[in-house]
């Protein structure tokens, strides 16, 4: 649906005109479309799996177990960007930028409520088994996984 919204703005009644079209010119000329929004890779930047808000319920610093506190929460869209939140007494923020390839995951942020954050990179590993999601990352030598559900 993303798609079909953005290859309308895009191409106007173009677009409108592939939505009609019956058989293989439809497939041909949707594709085609499809190839220009997102580089001709076919699969979202994002994989749809990734996509969504999610919850963190458990994690580790170091292989010893972190007991969550607060509200800690990560969305990642179509658009290539995320958003995380969290709150130990006060909100912090940030967004940024996201770059998907296989199971890694950089984050660039853009904005932060902590402006001493922004424009740092973060490289991550993520794997989603069922519905739960980890993240695993590298800070200082000690080894980080964090666990979420879908919010």
């Amino acid at each position: 649906m993303c798609r079909l919204l953005l290859a309308m703005a895009a191409f106007g009644v173009a677009a409108c005109c592939v939505t009609g079209c019956a058989g293989v010119a439809g497939a041909i000329a949707g594709n085609l479309i499809d190839d220009l929004i997102d580089g001709g890779g076919g699969a979202p930047a994002v994989p749809t799996a990734l996509q969504g808000t999610w919850r963190q319920v458990a994690g580790t610093a170091g292989g010893t177990p972190v007991v969550v506190t607060g509200t800690n929460t990560v969305a990642f869209y179509a658009n290539e960007t995320y958003r995380r939140e969290w709150s130990q007494g006060a909100v912090a923020w940030e967004q940024g930028t996201l770059t998907v390839s296989g199971s890694t995951l950089v984050c660039r942020v853009t904005s932060s409520s902590d402006i001493s954050a922004i424009n740092q990179v973060t490289t991550q590993t993520y794997q989603i088994i069922g519905s739960t999601l980890t993240l695993t990352f590298s800070d200082g030598g000690v080894v980080y996984t964090e666990s979420f559900i879908r919010s």
